[in-house]
């Protein structure tokens, strides 16, 4: 579990560089960065010997042995965008009623 959060623009690159009329090329730049908290990692083990009974002398160890440990999940994502629009004359039709 997690959360998001981002943002961003975008622009007609005719108007952005004062050349005007022809809004088909557009830029875009977006951010997003994305938390996905804490995840711990947590094990353990008990010690043996460390050349069993092959050896002359074993060396004996008594004990456990532990691990642990914690890591921060987090993105931070930006996206740059160049699009290009085919038909720019279409207006979205909405619903009237007279």
């Amino acid at each position: 579990m997690g959360w998001a959060l981002g943002g961003g623009v975008e622009t007609a690159i005719g108007e952005l560089l004062g050349l005007g009329g022809g809004n088909r090329w557009t830029m875009k730049l977006e951010y997003l960065y994305v938390n996905l908290g804490n995840v711990n990692y947590q094990f353990g083990t008990n010690q043996t010997s460390v050349c069993g009974t092959t050896c002359v002398a074993p060396f004996l160890i008594t004990g456990t042995a532990a691990f642990s440990s914690q890591n921060h999940v987090y993105e931070q994502i930006v996206r740059v965008g160049l699009n290009y629009k085919f038909d720019t004359t279409i207006a979205p039709t909405v619903a009237r009623r007279y």
